[in-house]
């Protein structure tokens, strides 16, 4: 479910999608919108192929960059560090650790670095190697464009 949410957010930012608004829509209203924009159809599938794409790109940017899963954290706050003395999640913290090696576990990327091997790209049909991904981003952060 993480993995899955992941790929929908990823969406969600390419989109200019706001987060708040989720709780107004039904389900599967961002492709219907997204589909009424653009004038694609795409399919609920093909939907998520998208985010799962978006996410790698921006994934593999930041290997580029050199960010690696260390770099990675979450509010301790957020987290239950220390935990809530009263109300319902009083004495809860949650294992970020562990959730972090469910979560690179689930995409098949190396739970040290966060890198994704081959055998990912295989997986979903990606055909660019990290080599040409590293370029493709090289030539995107290139670009001279006024803004």
């Amino acid at each position: 479910e993480d993995v899955s949410g992941t790929y929908e957010a990823e969406i969600k930012f390419a989109c200019g999608y706001c987060l708040f608004t989720d709780w107004g829509y039904r389900p599967g209203a961002l492709r219907d919108v997204y589909n009424a924009v653009t004038g694609f159809d795409f399919s609920e599938e093909q939907f998520t192929e998208a985010g799962k794409r978006s996410f790698m790109m921006r994934h593999a940017f930041n290997l580029r960059e050199g960010f690696r899963r260390e770099d990675t954290t979450i509010s301790d706050r957020m987290v239950g560090k220390p935990p809530l003395t009263e109300g319902p999640l009083a004495g809860v913290t949650m294992d970020v650790e562990k959730m972090g090696d469910n979560f690179y576990a689930e995409l098949g990327w190396d739970l040290e670095t966060a890198e994704f091997p081959k055998e990912f790209c295989d997986k979903h049909d990606i055909k660019l190697t990290r080599k040409q991904v590293e370029e493709l981003v090289d030539d995107v952060t290139d670009l001279d464009v006024d803004y």
